[in-house]
């Protein structure tokens, strides 16, 4: 009986999806191609909303456009960073998004948007996963935290979306979801906490807007 909940539940994912990859967006691109789309599903037993959150962040950080995501394209978000927060991007600042680019896209994952995103919902099938993932996400914060003071401002955060072509109004929702106290400033917990509920929670969050607001429907 719960085989048959499962691939029920799979089932109908599938079609909906296959529905939605035939809408285009105002940009006029298709959504995760249809191919790419049943292989996912079918493979990983995931849900459309995970992966409409995971197809939007590849992009994003996908700078140079050429459906991969390299250290290059890091090196190029943390430079991006440095000049908006006018500070020099020291080689001690590149060596971060480097490890950065590590964590998230390690042993090459970041050359196929499709590998990617299985590696990423294979790992969330691992126990304790959102408090692993914290504690790699550390290492973005290390990127964030341009001060090193060991808190996120709102400049700070706005600075590091923006590169994202998030908009300083979506960056500022991102934030004031993020700071769970209300103190004006993410400490490494609420940052880190946050980015692991972005790419692990399967179902509809406030955590969906880490990268600035989602509108799922609009994709």
């Amino acid at each position: 009986k719960g085989r048959l909940v499962v691939w029920t539940i799979a089932y109908s994912s599938l079609i909906i999806f296959l529905y939605c990859s035939t809408k285009q967006t105002s940009t006029g691109h298709y959504w995760i191609p249809t191919i790419l789309l049943i292989s996912i599903i079918t493979s990983t037993m995931t849900t459309p909303y995970q992966l409409a959150k995971l197809e939007r962040v590849f992009k994003m950080k996908d700078h140079t456009g050429d459906g991969k995501v390299t250290v290059e394209d890091f090196i190029q978000w943390g430079g991006k960073v440095a000049m908006l927060s006018g500070i020099e991007f020291t080689k001690e600042l590149q060596e971060r998004w480097e490890k950065a680019f590590a964590a998230f896209f390690a042993n090459g994952v970041g050359k196929s948007m499709e590998e990617w995103i299985k590696s990423v919902v294979e790992f969330g099938k691992m126990e304790n996963v959102l408090e692993i993932s914290a504690g790699v996400n550390l290492l973005l914060f290390d990127c964030v935290d341009v001060d090193h003071d060991g808190s996120v401002s709102l400049k700070e955060y706005v600075n590091f979306v923006k590169p994202l072509g998030v908009t300083e109004d979506d960056a500022k929702l991102s934030f004031n979801m993020i700071d769970a106290d209300g103190d004006g400033t993410l400490s490494k917990e609420e940052l880190s906490v946050a980015c692991a509920h972005y790419y692990f929670d399967t179902d509809e969050t406030k955590y969906a807007h880490f990268y600035g607001k989602f509108d799922h429907a609009t994709l």
